[in-house]
């Protein structure tokens, strides 16, 4: 709560927005993928944006939230 203190509803919205985002883009990429590579290469993709997401998870929020 302290992180978006003011924007509360905003950050809910963003957070929808980018899951419908995904949702509707997944398979498409997915598909794209296996096309390119075969069946391995859409699962080394996402273990690759899995991990590049956990860096930037651990840089940039905080360690410790105050309710």
């Amino acid at each position: 709560v302290k992180t978006f203190p003011t924007d509360i509803n905003r950050a809910a919205g963003l957070i929808e927005a980018l899951s419908g985002i995904g949702l509707v883009s997944g398979p498409a990429l997915g598909s794209a993928l296996y096309a390119l590579g075969g069946f391995p290469l859409p699962f080394y993709f996402c273990g690759g944006v899995f991990f590049v997401t956990s860096l930037l998870v651990f840089k940039c929020l905080p360690l410790s939230v105050e309710t």
